[in-house]
């Protein structure tokens, strides 16, 4: 779109009526913030007059002139200066139904006053609106948000705690279950070592496993499960049964899966069930000794 100073469309492309519905004659001669409601205002910059600057500002808001968004600086001693707008995302309504707004990358360049169009006997400002349309790159940001979500939902509906690591022990997945066994948020899983899990002894030597690993790829603990002694976010310590296997990502770099299992009831268990078998031989063979 080419645009004067207050905003009024004089000249639109065919491109416009492909996107977004409009045909350039039915932009002429209409402000631009009918169609792209963000693009109302132009901060002016007038390096060396700061009257000159007030002047205009309180003449813009007496004539409710709206006019492009961006930054037009202008200085007293070079008139012909290029000036180019911020790029900003914005929307723009769509004519067949107003009330769908289509994102866009909205950006303002001011035409040289040198130049064939501006160098009317007016000499108004000509400015051009550069508009992309974002519409595909949304749709794909939404599609890669609802897989996440999907993906995410799927390791929640896990009901054993479940790490996923980078190759430097950074947390970048962990589940509900996690989080409630270990006492932490996932906002205070994700991101941090997942030595923040381990024991006081094992805490310090997990980074140099990691680096040792990644160097040699000998496996000691990938794809087998092994005892260990997990640690509360209060500090209380906890027996664990851990599982961890690898991915391989497609930029070279290794991600970890781990796979926790709380212990303390099996242990438990297994406990009593020693101290019932005491107690049975123990009074087995007491009583056999007691026998005529």
């Amino acid at each position: 779109l080419s645009l004067f100073e207050n905003g009024i469309i004089w000249m639109a492309n065919d491109r416009t009526t492909e996107v977004f519905g409009y045909a350039p004659e039915e932009l002429v001669g209409r402000n631009i913030a009918e169609i792209c409601p963000q693009a109302v205002h132009v901060d002016k910059d007038y390096d060396n007059n700061n009257d000159n600057n007030n002047d205009n500002n309180n003449n813009n808001n007496n004539n409710n002139n709206n006019t492009p968004i961006g930054t037009v600086k202008r200085t007293n001693s070079n008139d012909d200066e290029t000036t180019l707008g911020r790029i900003k995302h914005a929307t723009v309504k769509h004519r067949r139904d107003a009330t769908r707004l289509l994102p866009v990358e909205l950006g303002i360049s001011r035409l040289p006053p040198s130049s064939l169009l501006s160098s009317s006997a007016s000499r108004e400002p000509i400015y051009f609106a550069h508009i992309k349309d974002l519409s595909q790159l949304h749709d794909h940001r939404d599609q890669i948000a609802h897989k996440d979500e999907l993906c995410q939902a799927m390791i929640d509906a896990s009901f054993d705690p479940m790490f996923g690591i980078d190759q430097r022990g950074k947390i970048l997945v962990c589940n509900v279950a996690a989080c409630s066994m270990f006492g932490y948020s996932r906002e205070e899983f994700l991101g941090k070592n997942i030595s923040i899990i381990c024991n006081e002894r094992d805490a310090p030597h997990h980074e140099d496993h990691m680096a040792r690993y990644i160097r040699t790829g000998e496996k000691r603990v990938i794809g087998r499960k092994r005892p260990l002694v997990a640690r509360r976010k209060d500090g209380s310590q906890f027996h664990i049964e851990l599982g961890v296997s690898e991915v391989n990502l497609r930029n070279g770099e290794k991600m970890f899966c781990g796979y926790v299992r709380d212990m303390t009831q099996q242990r438990l268990d297994k406990l009593n069930l020693r101290k019932k078998e005491a107690v049975i031989q123990e009074k087995f063979f007491h009583n056999n000794l007691g026998m005529p």
